[in-house]
């Protein structure tokens, strides 16, 4: 007997997993999803903006290098390096949000843009001066001026 609530909750499972999205819309369907928490937190995940950064030396930019990266995921449950990349594209996602309202001129008094300055300054190895890109992947661009690391 005790085998069978492990047996019921996999066949739940599999059942939550299989390939074809259709709704359910049996009463006792309804139900059993009321009660059941579900994982699936969203259904399509869209790219993000992209964070470049060149080092400008003499008036002339350099190359174009990706501030964040993926890290290598190494443990199910404590993952501090997925956590704070996360967080760092979150904040990028936010500068790229709240520059759609507002004047170039006035995009370095966000407090966002301010963060992304640190965390640009925070990866740079040598002390320059720099200029930040964001890229969406529709094509649309938004370029820093120079700042000083």
């Amino acid at each position: 007997m005790g085998f069978i609530a492990p047996l019921l909750l996999a066949l739940l499972v599999l059942l939550s997993l299989r390939n074809e999205r259709r709704p359910l819309t049996g009463r006792s369907w309804l139900l059993l999803r009321s009660v059941l928490p579900s994982w699936r937190f969203f259904e399509d995940v869209e790219p993000g903006p992209e964070l470049l950064y060149c080092v400008v030396q003499d008036g002339h930019d350099g190359e174009w290098r990706p501030v964040l990266s993926p890290p290598v995921r190494r443990g199910f449950f404590l993952n501090a390096a997925g956590n704070l990349y996360l967080a760092q594209q979150a904040l990028v996602e936010q500068l790229w949000s709240e520059l759609d309202g507002v004047a170039v001129d006035d995009a370095p008094g966000l407090t966002s843009y301010q963060l992304v300055q640190r965390l640009i300054s925070g990866r740079m190895r040598e002390k320059a001066h720099y200029r930040f890109r964001l890229t969406s992947p529709d094509g649309v661009d938004f370029e820093s001026g120079e700042h000083a690391s």
